[in-house]
């Protein structure tokens, strides 16, 4: 017979880590992006040195202000800025559309993973039920719980017949396979 030993905190940790490290991949990808907007600090492109550039010459100016090398200096400037602040808003709204879109795709690989889970719990109790091996279908669900951990951060109540009850750490419940 084929005996399954788990270490079921150990799992647990697992899971959790394996949801933080997705959720830190994700957002480092997402903040590099937009730090290469802003640009470093010592680039002549960067956000900060055109506003520095456009304060500078707005001083200038508030010297001399009767000064046509000035004034245009200062006109010169605020279009370089604006030009740079259109172009981030682009930029980021870009990225905002793409975050969307990674959304949407991962919440339709959760709602696969936990229809499967689904599924697995109904074989899981059934062949529990009549005394058959579920070894094999409960690495299946574990697989899938492992994947789905990846996603959010998930609990998990294991009834006595072998179902697994996952709920988000808020409260929410994503696979339930009791009748309401």
């Amino acid at each position: 017979e084929v005996a399954r030993s788990i270490d079921q905190g150990l799992l647990k940790s697992l899971r959790f880590e394996l949801g933080a490290l997705n959720e830190l991949d994700v957002q480092e990808s997402y903040f590099e992006r937009a730090q290469e907007l802003f640009g470093k600090t010592q680039d002549n492109t960067s956000l900060s040195h055109i506003i520095n550039q456009l304060t500078q010459s707005l001083e200038s100016l508030s010297v001399t202000p009767d000064r046509v090398l000035e004034q245009s200096e200062v006109v010169r400037q605020g279009d370089e800025t604006a030009r740079k602040l259109r172009n981030m808003t682009t930029t980021i709204q870009a990225l905002r559309q793409q975050a969307d879109l990674e959304i949407t795709e991962a919440v339709a690989k959760m709602n696969k993973l936990g229809q499967n889970i689904s599924n697995l719990n109904d074989q899981i109790v059934r062949n529990t039920a009549t005394s058959k091996d579920v070894t094999d279908l409960k690495d299946q669900r574990d697989t899938a719980i492992d994947q789905l951990s990846e996603f959010v951060d998930i609990r998990i109540f294991y009834r006595g017949d072998g179902d697994a009850v996952i709920f988000t750490s808020a409260g929410r419940t994503l696979v339930d396979n009791q009748a309401t």
